[in-house]
C-alpha cells in the first residue's frame, strides 16, 4: 500500500505491505482451526489413537507461529520524507527502528526492472546514497513498486534504470 501526503515544504511517502486480515482476525480463524482438529484428535484418542493428539498439539503450534510471524511482518513500513534539501527515510515493524538521512543531491533511485518471462520478477526500487544501497518497498507487489516510483519521480528524485534505453 502507498500512501502520498502532501504538507508545506515537505512531502511524506508511507510504503507498506497490504494486508488481507489483521491479528484479531487471524486469531479468531486459528481458534476455528484449532477447535477442530482438536475435536477430531479426540475423537481419534476416544476410538484408540492416542497418538494423533500430541501430532495435533505439534500442528496447531506450527500453525500458530507461522500465522503469527505472517501477521508480524504485515506491519512493516517504511516511511520516507522528502523535503528540498534533505530525504529521511525511517523503516520498522510497528514503529521506526532504523532512520537513515540523506542529502538531496547525493540520492538517486536506481530500478532493475522485472524480467518479463517471469511473472513473479517484480521491478525493485533501490535507493542509492553516498556509502548505502536500500531496497524500498521490498514488501510491495508489482503495482504499489510503479506507484511509488511515479510519486518518487514526481518529487524530482534523480532516477536512474538498468535499462537506459528504454523511457519509463
Amino acid at each position: 500500500m502507498v500512501k502520498l501526503q502532501q504538507l508545506p515544504r515537505k512531502t511524506v511517502l508511507t510504503l507498506s505491505p497490504n494486508r488481507s486480515a489483521n491479528w484479531h482476525q487471524n486469531k479468531i480463524l486459528l481458534l476455528v482451526i484449532a477447535t477442530v482438529v482438536m475435536i477430531i484428535a479426540l475423537i481419534w484418542t476416544y476410538m484408540g489413537a492416542w497418538l494423533v493428539l500430541p501430532f495435533a498439539g505439534c500442528e496447531i503450534a506450527l500453525l500458530s507461529y507461522f500465522m503469527y510471524r505472517g501477521s508480524y511482518n504485515a506491519y512493516q513500513k517504511q516511511v520516507i520524507t522528502i523535503t528540498p534539501h534533505i530525504l529521511i527515510l525511517q523503516a520498522g515493524t510497528y514503529y521506526p527502528r532504523q532512520q537513515w538521512v540523506f542529502k538531496r543531491p547525493d540520492i538517486h533511485i536506481a530500478i532493475i526492472e522485472a524480467q518479463p518471462d517471469n511473472e513473479f520478477s517484480t521491478t525493485q526500487l533501490n535507493l542509492h546514497g553516498e556509502r548505502l544501497v536500500i531496497e524500498l518497498g521490498i514488501f510491495l507487489n508489482q503495482q504499489d513498486r510503479k506507484i511509488a516510483l511515479r510519486y518518487l519521480q514526481q518529487q524530482g528524485l534523480r532516477v536512474h534504470s538498468n535499462k537506459w534505453w528504454k523511457t519509463t
